[in-house]
């Protein structure tokens, strides 16, 4: 496609071997930065209701959770990244594991604090506030961010970097299969 569903001049590629989606060429650093910051959360509106939008997240954190609890040490340490309001982690928060997420949406991170959930920060995972510069994360996931990342490559050593040394990388990418099922 050379034209997004709101007909910004974005040309979409697939991937043949995978399935995902992404723009092509990717947007430098400081596009996607002002893109996720300013415009992304107005333009797709994922969260005009935000106790509706917390509570979806809370539903995927279940999912996830279910995936690795059994995985996880006691006490584990999580990190989302693009957290969102943090509706996921406050699942994890709440069976005792330690958690933290950051996402360029202010609003949301602000609600999330509101809500109770830990170290949540505005800002990437190069932004971490110094009290969690040194943290090392048991499992670390991204939601539908990865794919927004403008270097795939450079993103996985930065995360592989803040993984404890049995850490688990969780990436969930959009991909071709549900295409019909969004507007």
């Amino acid at each position: 496609a050379e034209v997004d569903r709101y007909g910004l001049p974005l040309t979409m590629v697939l991937c043949k071997n995978c399935g995902t989606l992404r723009t092509n060429p990717y947007l430098d650093s400081a596009s996607l930065d002002a893109f996720y910051r300013e415009t992304y959360l107005a333009l797709y509106g994922w969260a005009p209701v935000m106790e509706d939008y917390f509570a979806r997240q809370f539903s995927y954190g279940e999912r996830v959770l279910a995936l690795y609890d059994r995985e996880l040490p006691a006490h584990a340490s999580v990190l989302e990244v693009g957290c969102g309001a943090g509706g996921a982690l406050s699942i994890f928060q709440g069976r005792g594991y330690r958690v933290a997420g950051c996402d360029l949406g202010p609003d949301l991170i602000n609600y999330g604090t509101t809500r109770g959930v830990d170290n949540l920060w505005n800002g990437t995972l190069h932004e971490v506030p110094k009290n969690l510069a040194n943290q090392r994360y048991d499992l670390i996931y991204l939601h539908h961010v990865f794919e927004h990342m403008a270097s795939p490559s450079d993103t996985l050593q930065a995360l592989s970097q803040r993984l404890t040394p049995q850490g688990r990388l969780l990436v969930v990418v959009p991909d071709i299969t549900r295409v019909d099922q969004y507007p």
